[in-house]
């Protein structure tokens, strides 16, 4: 599988951050405030290019990610919403929507990325050793 940044994602008002190769883990400190890239960033593609990995960034462009950790809540919801899926390298899945509620929140199945958060980008390879998942983020 190539990494590549699909093309329900390249939109100029979304916004991706650098990751390392093989992680969940960012390059650079402060990518919450400026080090974000859109899609045709020379760095960016440069980075993919390379082997790195790359996040995608909730909140520009109203794009809001629900990441759905528990296996079995991803289950329930998984053909109940009508958007772009993207299974995890543990199993579960991130549902991206477009919303302007701004709000993130924290639950018992996962989490509502509103802003100033990421998820590991579709297409991606990573290995997270905390949860001892390892594999790629594929898009349905």
């Amino acid at each position: 599988m190539v990494i590549e940044i699909p093309e329900q994602l390249k939109n100029k008002d979304f916004r991706f951050i650098l990751l390392r190769n093989n992680s969940k883990l960012p390059v650079e400190d402060n990518w919450e405030t400026t080090s974000n890239y859109y899609y045709e960033d020379e760095k960016l593609l440069e980075h993919i290019k390379n082997g790195g990995n790359y996040g995608v960034l909730a909140g520009p462009g109203n794009l809001r990610i629900l990441d759905a950790d528990d296996v079995e809540f991803s289950n329930k919801i998984l053909d109940k919403l009508k958007t772009l899926k993207v299974q995890t390298c543990g199993g579960t899945y991130h549902f991206y929507v477009i919303s302007k509620y701004d709000i993130n929140h924290t639950f018992k199945e996962g989490e509502y990325r509103a802003t100033k958060q990421y998820v590991v980008g579709p297409n991606c390879y990573a290995i997270d050793k905390k949860k001892k998942h390892e594999g790629w983020y594929k898009i349905l």
